[in-house]
């Protein structure tokens, strides 16, 4: 305080700490790498070994395809990719203890063949006495 005609100038010196945002290591496990779904298995651990809170997001080609929290520090993301190669950014948002981070994976999508109908007639006996036979016709997908 600096004073005034009423009162002495005065200070008082405080100490404080500011704690760093601790960075964090981001794991991905791909689980599978198919059109029908991708899977991802996410794990975000602070450096000092907690797990992190908050959302993580799959981004590809600049767009989130999937947002999801983390549950103790980890999450299954499972979305949809065209055939190919394919790079995709795992992005942690970030929580109160951990500044947001990301990492880029790059991977062949494989393409799922449509499932094909074949076509089965089956023959069966007639359980009475009767000589005549049950023709049974199905579509199997395959």
């Amino acid at each position: 305080y600096l004073g005034d005609t009423k009162y002495s100038p005065a200070s008082k010196i405080y100490t404080f700490d500011v704690s760093d945002i601790t960075p964090v290591t981001i794991t991905t496990y791909i689980l599978k790498k198919t059109t029908s779904n991708t899977t991802f298995k996410v794990m975000v651990n602070g450096t000092d070994k907690t797990r992190a809170t908050g959302n993580v997001a799959i981004i590809n080609n600049g767009k989130t395809l999937l947002t999801k929290a983390l549950t103790n520090g980890e999450c299954l993301l499972t979305f949809s990719l065209p055939a190919g190669k394919q790079s995709v950014e795992v992005k942690y948002l970030g929580d109160t203890k951990y500044l947001p981070a990301s990492k880029t994976y790059t991977f062949d999508v494989t393409e799922v063949n449509p499932l094909k109908t074949v076509d089965t007639t089956f023959t069966l006996p007639q359980v009475n006495n009767n000589d005549s036979l049950y023709n049974i016709s199905t579509n199997i997908k395959a």
